[in-house]
Protein backbone atom coordinates (compact mmCIF):
# COMPACT_ATOMS: atom_id res chain seq x y z
CA UNK A 1 0.00 0.00 0.00
CA UNK A 2 2.61 2.24 1.23
CA UNK A 3 4.80 1.37 -2.46
CA UNK A 4 1.65 2.09 -4.20
CA UNK A 5 1.35 5.69 -2.43
CA UNK A 6 4.33 6.50 -2.59
CA UNK A 7 3.87 5.87 -6.69
CA UNK A 8 1.04 7.84 -6.57
CA UNK A 9 2.34 10.71 -5.08
CA UNK A 10 5.00 10.78 -7.47
CA UNK A 11 3.09 10.87 -10.30
CA UNK A 12 0.94 13.95 -8.53
CA UNK A 13 4.51 15.48 -8.25
CA UNK A 14 5.69 15.15 -12.22
CA UNK A 15 1.92 16.25 -12.97
CA UNK A 16 1.93 19.25 -11.10
CA UNK A 17 5.69 20.12 -12.20
CA UNK A 18 4.90 19.52 -15.74
CA UNK A 19 1.97 22.12 -14.98
CA UNK A 20 4.08 24.41 -13.41
CA UNK A 21 6.66 24.22 -16.72
CA UNK A 22 3.75 24.88 -18.81
CA UNK A 23 1.88 27.74 -16.91
CA UNK A 24 5.68 29.22 -16.52
CA UNK A 25 6.08 28.82 -20.56
CA UNK A 26 2.49 30.38 -20.99
CA UNK A 27 3.75 33.34 -18.88
CA UNK A 28 6.72 33.54 -20.40
CA UNK A 29 5.04 33.41 -24.18
CA UNK A 30 2.73 36.05 -23.38
CA UNK A 31 5.30 38.24 -21.62
CA UNK A 32 7.64 37.83 -24.88
CA UNK A 33 4.39 38.38 -27.16
CA UNK A 34 3.79 42.17 -25.35
CA UNK A 35 7.60 42.66 -25.44
CA UNK A 36 7.51 42.12 -28.92
CA UNK A 37 4.65 43.72 -30.30
CA UNK A 38 5.76 46.65 -28.08
CA UNK A 39 9.59 46.40 -29.69
CA UNK A 40 7.46 46.19 -33.34
CA UNK A 41 5.54 49.59 -32.07
CA UNK A 42 8.64 51.25 -30.92
CA UNK A 43 10.16 49.94 -34.35
CA UNK A 44 7.24 51.11 -36.14
CA UNK A 45 7.01 54.50 -34.65
CA UNK A 46 11.08 54.86 -35.27
CA UNK A 47 10.94 53.92 -38.64
CA UNK A 48 8.00 56.46 -39.31
CA UNK A 49 10.36 59.37 -37.23
CA UNK A 50 13.19 58.10 -39.77
CA UNK A 51 11.12 58.59 -42.60
CA UNK A 52 9.39 62.29 -41.76
CA UNK A 53 13.48 63.22 -41.17
CA UNK A 54 14.30 61.89 -44.42
CA UNK A 55 11.55 63.57 -46.02
CA UNK A 56 12.72 66.97 -44.08
CA UNK A 57 16.29 66.09 -45.03
CA UNK A 58 15.22 66.01 -49.10
CA UNK A 59 13.34 69.35 -48.63
CA UNK A 60 15.70 70.60 -47.43
CA UNK A 61 18.66 69.93 -49.64
CA UNK A 62 16.14 70.22 -52.56
CA UNK A 63 16.04 73.83 -51.50
CA UNK A 64 19.74 74.56 -50.99
CA UNK A 65 20.11 72.77 -54.46
CA UNK A 66 17.51 75.04 -55.96
CA UNK A 67 18.50 78.36 -54.08
CA UNK A 68 22.30 77.73 -55.26
CA UNK A 69 21.37 76.75 -58.77
CA UNK A 70 18.45 78.98 -59.29
CA UNK A 71 20.55 82.16 -60.34
CA UNK A 72 22.36 79.83 -62.70
CA UNK A 73 19.36 78.61 -64.45
CA UNK A 74 17.83 81.78 -64.72
CA UNK A 75 20.76 83.53 -66.31
CA UNK A 76 20.65 80.47 -69.46
CA UNK A 77 17.14 80.96 -69.67
CA UNK A 78 17.37 84.79 -69.77
CA UNK A 79 21.09 84.24 -72.65
CA UNK A 80 18.37 82.37 -74.54
CA UNK A 81 15.58 83.94 -74.38
CA UNK A 82 16.55 87.70 -75.13
CA UNK A 83 20.34 86.52 -76.64
CA UNK A 84 18.83 85.46 -79.73
CA UNK A 85 16.98 88.61 -80.76
CA UNK A 86 20.15 91.21 -79.69
CA UNK A 87 22.17 91.20 -82.44
CA UNK A 88 25.37 93.25 -83.37
CA UNK A 89 24.74 96.24 -85.81
CA UNK A 90 27.32 98.16 -87.95
CA UNK A 91 27.59 101.01 -90.71
CA UNK A 92 30.17 102.61 -92.61
CA UNK A 93 32.12 103.89 -89.75
CA UNK A 94 31.22 101.48 -86.75
CA UNK A 95 29.52 99.20 -84.89
CA UNK A 96 26.89 99.15 -81.80
CA UNK A 97 24.02 96.91 -80.40
CA UNK A 98 20.66 96.57 -81.18
CA UNK A 99 17.74 94.21 -80.51
CA UNK A 100 14.29 92.86 -82.45
CA UNK A 101 11.24 93.89 -80.97
CA UNK A 102 7.50 92.79 -81.28
CA UNK A 103 4.56 95.69 -80.82
CA UNK A 104 1.57 95.44 -79.11
CA UNK A 105 0.08 95.18 -83.27
CA UNK A 106 2.67 92.59 -84.18
CA UNK A 107 5.13 94.00 -86.26
CA UNK A 108 8.28 93.10 -86.10
CA UNK A 109 11.19 95.72 -86.01
CA UNK A 110 14.79 96.21 -85.58
CA UNK A 111 15.67 99.38 -82.35
CA UNK A 112 18.79 100.90 -81.42
CA UNK A 113 20.47 104.19 -80.79
CA UNK A 114 20.20 106.82 -82.98
CA UNK A 115 23.82 107.70 -82.98
CA UNK A 116 23.93 104.46 -83.85
CA UNK A 117 22.14 104.87 -87.04
CA UNK A 118 24.06 107.92 -88.23
CA UNK A 119 26.59 105.15 -88.87
CA UNK A 120 24.32 104.43 -91.78
CA UNK A 121 25.38 104.57 -95.55
CA UNK A 122 23.61 106.85 -97.89
CA UNK A 123 20.86 105.09 -98.56
CA UNK A 124 20.25 104.67 -94.82
CA UNK A 125 21.35 100.87 -94.78
CA UNK A 126 22.50 99.45 -91.65
CA UNK A 127 24.30 95.81 -91.61
CA UNK A 128 22.73 93.23 -88.75
CA UNK A 129 24.52 90.06 -87.70
CA UNK A 130 21.89 87.81 -87.74
CA UNK A 131 22.59 84.88 -85.21
CA UNK A 132 19.90 82.66 -86.69
CA UNK A 133 21.59 82.48 -90.36
CA UNK A 134 25.01 83.21 -88.90
CA UNK A 135 25.42 86.21 -92.04
CA UNK A 136 25.05 89.82 -92.05
CA UNK A 137 20.96 91.05 -93.58
CA UNK A 138 20.40 94.62 -94.37
CA UNK A 139 18.42 96.62 -92.47
CA UNK A 140 16.83 100.10 -93.60
CA UNK A 141 15.97 103.14 -91.09
CA UNK A 142 12.27 103.37 -90.82
CA UNK A 143 12.27 106.30 -88.27
CA UNK A 144 14.96 108.37 -86.03
CA UNK A 145 14.22 110.39 -82.55
CA UNK A 146 17.55 112.25 -82.30
CA UNK A 147 16.15 114.01 -78.79
CA UNK A 148 15.60 110.36 -77.21
CA UNK A 149 18.55 108.53 -78.96
CA UNK A 150 16.48 106.27 -80.60
CA UNK A 151 15.97 104.36 -84.42
CA UNK A 152 13.55 101.99 -85.90
CA UNK A 153 14.64 99.57 -88.23
CA UNK A 154 13.34 96.81 -90.60
CA UNK A 155 12.64 93.95 -88.63
CA UNK A 156 14.87 90.83 -89.68
CA UNK A 157 12.31 87.64 -90.40
CA UNK A 158 12.44 84.35 -88.11
CA UNK A 159 13.10 86.45 -85.20
CA UNK A 160 10.10 86.24 -82.32
CA UNK A 161 11.07 89.42 -81.30
CA UNK A 162 10.97 90.86 -77.59
CA UNK A 163 8.21 92.11 -76.11
CA UNK A 164 8.13 95.59 -73.80
CA UNK A 165 7.51 95.28 -70.22
CA UNK A 166 6.47 97.75 -67.63
CA UNK A 167 8.10 100.79 -65.91
CA UNK A 168 11.18 99.58 -64.08
CA UNK A 169 11.05 101.86 -61.15
CA UNK A 170 13.94 102.70 -58.69
CA UNK A 171 15.71 99.46 -57.55
CA UNK A 172 14.81 97.09 -60.26
CA UNK A 173 17.25 94.51 -60.88
CA UNK A 174 17.56 94.52 -64.74
CA UNK A 175 20.41 93.27 -67.45
CA UNK A 176 22.20 95.11 -70.11
CA UNK A 177 22.32 93.27 -73.17
CA UNK A 178 25.18 94.18 -75.98
CA UNK A 179 28.49 93.80 -77.76
CA UNK A 180 30.91 95.60 -75.98
CA UNK A 181 33.61 96.66 -78.41
CA UNK A 182 32.33 94.57 -81.45
CA UNK A 183 33.06 91.31 -78.91
CA UNK A 184 31.15 88.22 -78.02
CA UNK A 185 27.28 89.08 -76.57
CA UNK A 186 27.82 90.26 -73.07
CA UNK A 187 25.56 90.45 -70.08
CA UNK A 188 25.59 92.71 -66.93
CA UNK A 189 23.44 92.56 -64.09
CA UNK A 190 22.69 95.58 -61.95
CA UNK A 191 19.81 97.60 -60.86
CA UNK A 192 18.20 101.03 -61.84
CA UNK A 193 19.39 103.89 -59.41
CA UNK A 194 17.49 106.90 -60.30
CA UNK A 195 15.72 108.86 -62.83
CA UNK A 196 17.93 111.54 -64.21
CA UNK A 197 18.22 114.55 -66.86
CA UNK A 198 21.13 114.04 -69.07
CA UNK A 199 22.58 117.27 -71.16
CA UNK A 200 24.04 116.76 -74.02
CA UNK A 201 25.22 118.61 -77.46
CA UNK A 202 22.79 118.85 -80.11
CA UNK A 203 25.02 120.96 -82.54
CA UNK A 204 26.57 124.09 -82.90
CA UNK A 205 25.17 127.58 -82.97
CA UNK A 206 22.01 128.34 -81.94
CA UNK A 207 19.32 128.16 -84.88
CA UNK A 208 16.70 125.58 -84.97
CA UNK A 209 16.93 125.40 -80.48
CA UNK A 210 13.33 126.04 -79.89
CA UNK A 211 12.43 122.16 -79.68
CA UNK A 212 11.13 121.20 -75.97
CA UNK A 213 14.09 120.02 -74.55
CA UNK A 214 16.51 122.06 -76.27
CA UNK A 215 18.60 125.54 -74.99
CA UNK A 216 20.88 127.97 -76.36
CA UNK A 217 24.16 128.15 -74.25
CA UNK A 218 27.32 129.87 -74.51
CA UNK A 219 30.09 127.80 -75.06
CA UNK A 220 33.23 129.97 -73.65
CA UNK A 221 36.47 128.13 -74.83
CA UNK A 222 39.06 130.45 -73.60
CA UNK A 223 40.23 132.02 -76.76
CA UNK A 224 36.88 132.56 -78.65
CA UNK A 225 33.27 132.11 -77.34
CA UNK A 226 30.32 130.18 -79.35
CA UNK A 227 26.57 129.43 -79.41
CA UNK A 228 25.92 125.72 -78.94
CA UNK A 229 22.20 124.31 -78.52
CA UNK A 230 21.69 121.39 -76.13
CA UNK A 231 19.21 119.11 -75.18
CA UNK A 232 17.74 117.61 -72.18
CA UNK A 233 16.17 114.25 -71.55
CA UNK A 234 15.45 112.07 -68.79
CA UNK A 235 16.91 109.08 -68.72
CA UNK A 236 17.39 105.39 -66.29
CA UNK A 237 20.66 105.60 -64.18
CA UNK A 238 21.67 102.22 -63.92
CA UNK A 239 24.75 100.64 -62.32
CA UNK A 240 25.19 97.86 -64.81
CA UNK A 241 28.45 97.99 -66.41
CA UNK A 242 28.56 99.55 -69.68
CA UNK A 243 31.15 99.42 -72.20
CA UNK A 244 31.29 100.96 -75.93
CA UNK A 245 29.70 98.95 -78.20
CA UNK A 246 26.90 97.69 -75.67
CA UNK A 247 24.92 101.58 -77.62
CA UNK A 248 21.39 100.20 -78.94
CA UNK A 249 21.16 97.37 -76.63
CA UNK A 250 18.25 96.50 -74.69
CA UNK A 251 17.44 96.89 -71.21
CA UNK A 252 15.21 93.40 -69.76
CA UNK A 253 13.80 92.46 -66.31
CA UNK A 254 13.98 89.44 -64.87
CA UNK A 255 11.07 88.44 -67.30
CA UNK A 256 13.48 89.02 -70.41
CA UNK A 257 10.81 92.14 -71.35
CA UNK A 258 12.52 95.15 -72.58
CA UNK A 259 11.89 98.20 -70.19
CA UNK A 260 15.03 100.48 -71.86
CA UNK A 261 18.07 100.94 -74.63
CA UNK A 262 20.78 101.06 -73.57
CA UNK A 263 22.70 104.44 -74.97
CA UNK A 264 25.80 105.74 -72.72
CA UNK A 265 28.07 105.17 -69.74
CA UNK A 266 30.01 107.18 -67.29
CA UNK A 267 33.61 106.97 -68.38
CA UNK A 268 34.83 107.26 -64.62
CA UNK A 269 32.44 104.03 -63.47
CA UNK A 270 31.36 102.81 -66.30
CA UNK A 271 28.17 102.27 -65.07
CA UNK A 272 25.18 103.15 -67.82
CA UNK A 273 22.26 104.61 -68.69
CA UNK A 274 19.55 103.78 -70.09
CA UNK A 275 16.07 105.01 -73.01
CA UNK A 276 13.61 105.56 -70.85
CA UNK A 277 10.70 102.61 -71.86
CA UNK A 278 8.11 105.72 -72.38
CA UNK A 279 10.36 107.10 -74.73
CA UNK A 280 10.78 103.55 -76.69
CA UNK A 281 6.35 103.26 -76.39
CA UNK A 282 6.00 106.42 -77.85
CA UNK A 283 8.52 105.92 -81.27
CA UNK A 284 6.88 102.75 -81.25
CA UNK A 285 3.53 103.65 -80.97
CA UNK A 286 2.72 103.72 -85.05
CA UNK A 287 3.88 100.31 -85.35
Amino acid sequence: MASKKRKKNACNCRKKTVSNIIQILKKSYKSLKASLSDALCKLSLLLKSLKKALLIAVLVLSTILASVSAPYIHADWLETKVGNDTLLIRGAAGLGSSFQVRTAKGSLLTVTNHHVCALADSMGMLQVWDSLTGQYTSVKILKMNKHADLCVLTGILGHTGLTLGRHASVGTKVYAFGYPYGEALNITGGRVKTETTITLLDHIGSQDCDKPGQKVENLNLGFFRMEVCMVQFKAMALDNFIYPGNSGGPLVNSFGEVVGVIFAASERTHWGYAVRLVDLEAILAEY
